[in-house]
């Protein structure tokens, strides 16, 4: 017969919990083990459902273990527990756990910092933003689960677009993006620089745009809406102060066009897990004038060195000869001054131009727009030449111009180029100029001619993807020849009109 060694169960069991040492029996700590209740917490994109992800990172720490994590990465598993490091209670005592979603924020003895981005257009841009936070103890003698149950701590900020289907943008402005959570105390701060938002489009026959934004309040008279629709810009400036929760969901609704004019209600309602809270507010959005160049930009002229054919985007930029002079003045006279002295040359290689960013191109239509800035010479009767065109390597479309206000009387004909010369010395005048952008002006050699005329046409969209403001000096051979006279531009404003 063969003999084997048999080992009883309490034996067994004695040897799974320890060896003696004296009296007492060495315990095995015992780990720390995750679970997130209910699984329906994140991905705010299927309506009122809200799930984690597979292999979602999140970041745990504690408070009580016989080695603290600290900022511990953790993934989702497919039955919503947690993956990662092993940790241990301290014996038998009880611990505080920490955790935060996304993995990607900040971390700071305690403090956990996210910047939203200003970029949240798709739908996975969007998701990357739900900052979410949880709380929970662990008690060893129940099994040393934890069971987090995260809260939202953004606002999810809901535009609905009902006043037609040809919305092509909604982006939020002077948003503060930075959300601070302090794991102990359980408050939350907002900070950092405003900035615009981005919003995604979720739904392309309701017009329907999300965004996820700290909780903050808005004060009245602020610019928090701009709306693209079909070439026309909508601005909603508030009225009275809007107060974004954290855990709420606010939806803006927007109705009604009329006289340029569009009603915005606010509501916020309870979505999935986020906390219902019925304040409503009233407001109007405004048709908004596209600017080209603003007050602003005016005012903080700095120059880039090129031509009209690379001139960048949304910035001046200065063609100059050598022993010619364009230079920006910042000091005198106030505000920032463009100051122009030629005393040799041609005009095209001696010249400032402005060239609006292709966002702000790509909205000009066949509409008017007024062009006025402040200019002095040091002699009186002395010009420089004003254009507005588009100038590439493709050769230049030039629109069509008048110096009387259209609202007063239509003009019987435009012209390409202005030549305005200054009736006193050392003062500044303000001029202004009204520019039709549905009309370019040609010059066609008429059959049997050799003379070039110009020749009004329709501009067509294409015209408006490089369109150029260009200043130069008078070089002809009038009177008004302006050789090494000193000019001097500010204030300058290119903006849409009724």
């Amino acid at each position: 017969m063969r003999t084997r060694n048999l080992i009883t169960p309490f034996i067994l069991a004695a040897a799974l919990i320890g060896c003696k040492k004296g009296n007492e029996i060495e315990s095995v700590p015992t780990p720390v083990t995750f679970e997130i209740v209910p699984v329906v917490t994140r991905l705010v994109t299927s309506g009122n459902v809200t799930t984690f992800e597979t292999n979602d990172s999140l970041a745990i720490s504690s408070v009580g273990l016989s080695t603290e994590m600290v900022n511990a990465k953790y993934k989702v598993t497919g039955d919503g527990t947690l993956s990662g490091e092993k940790f241990f209670y301290n014996e038998e005592n009880t611990a505080k756990f920490y955790a935060h979603y996304p993995y990607t924020a900040e971390y700071d003895n305690g403090i956990v910092t996210m910047t939203v981005d200003s970029d949240q257009s798709t739908e996975a841009k969007f998701n990357a933003n739900d900052f979410m936070t949880a709380t929970a103890v662990g008690d060893p003698a129940n099994g040393g689960t934890v069971k987090f149950s995260f809260s939202h701590r953004l606002t999810l900020v809901k535009v609905l677009w009902q006043t037609s289907a040809t919305a092509e943008s909604v982006t939020m402005g002077n948003i503060l993006p930075e959300v601070s959570w302090n794991h102990v105390s359980d408050e939350y701060t907002t900070a950092g620089s405003v900035s615009e938002i981005s919003m995604w489009k979720k739904s392309q026959t309701a017009q329907e745009y999300w965004a996820l934004i700290p909780a903050q309040k808005i004060a009245a008279e602020t610019e928090l809406l701009t709306i693209i629709d079909n070439g026309n810009v909508y601005k909603y400036v508030t009225t009275s102060e809007v107060n974004f929760r954290s855990n709420t969901t606010k939806v803006i609704t927007l109705t009604g066009i009329e006289e340029d004019k569009i009603e915005a209600v606010f509501s916020e309602i309870e979505i999935g897990q986020w906390v219902e809270d019925n304040e409503e507010i009233e407001g109007l959005v405004n048709q908004s004038l596209l600017e080209i160049i603003s007050q602003e930009a005016g005012k903080n002229i700095t120059l880039a060195a090129g031509t009209k054919n690379n001139a960048a985007e949304g910035l001046w930029t200065v063609d100059v000869d050598e022993g010619n002079t364009i230079v920006v003045d910042e000091q005198n006279p106030a505000p920032s001054t463009i100051s122009m002295m030629i005393n040799a040359g041609k005009w095209w290689d001696n010249s400032v131009f402005y060239r609006p960013d292709s966002k702000t191109a790509s909205l000009i239509k066949p509409k008017w727009f007024k062009l006025s800035f402040d200019v002095m010479a040091d002699q009186a009767g002395k010009g420089f030449m004003l254009q507005v065109l588009k100038g590439d390597e493709s050769g230049n479309v030039y629109f069509g111009m008048t110096n009387a206000d259209p609202k007063i009387k239509t003009p019987a004909s435009y012209t390409r180029t202005y030549y305005p010369s200054l009736d006193k010395a050392n003062e500044f005048v303000r001029l202004s100029y009204w520019v039709n952008f549905g009309v370019r002006i040609d010059m066609v050699t008429p059959e049997g001619s050799t003379t070039a005329v110009p020749q009004e046409s329709p501009a067509g969209t294409g015209d408006y993807e490089k369109v150029l403001m260009n200043i130069s000096i008078n070089t002809g051979t009038t009177a008004a020849n302006a050789y090494g006279i000193d000019f001097k531009f500010r204030n300058f404003e290119f903006v849409e009109v009724k």
